[in-house]
């Protein structure tokens, strides 16, 4: 039931002309469709942004994920080499038992070795899934 934009008054559906103050109902409803019409091209717009955002979305997880992968994976040799020097250097098999036994608890006490490796061990197994 439309109602008249000039006074208020409602009408027929099928009214050319406001039964309360006479003015045409035509141009309401022409004014009512052009309203219609620019709430759907909003929805479009919108929704082509949305897809835009998605698919920016899937192409950026992969190369963020993998400058992440490289940074997870230089930080902890950084970290590993840092913890070698402090301890004595790579544990090889040129070192009696008690020298390799000495560099791996040297390094199991480094808090910044120790944490690195669970950090690079947490991403990389959740990398996997």
């Amino acid at each position: 039931m439309p109602t008249c934009t000039h006074c208020g008054g409602f009408n027929a559906d099928n009214a050319a002309l406001c039964s309360k103050c006479g003015i045409p109902l035509g141009s309401q409803r022409r004014a009512e469709a052009g309203r219609a019409r620019q709430q759907t091209a909003t929805y479009i717009r919108g929704g082509v942004w949305l897809i835009v955002i998605v698919i920016v979305a899937i192409v950026a997880m992969p190369i963020y994920h993998a400058s992440n992968s490289a940074y997870q994976k230089f930080h902890l040799d950084s970290v590993t080499q840092n913890a070698m020097k402090s301890c004595g250097g790579p544990v090889t098999a040129s070192m009696s038992v008690y020298e390799q036994a000495q560099v791996n608890d040297c390094l199991a006490k480094d808090e910044d070795f120790v944490k690195a490796k669970q950090d690079y061990a947490a991403f990389t197994s959740a990398e996997k899934r």
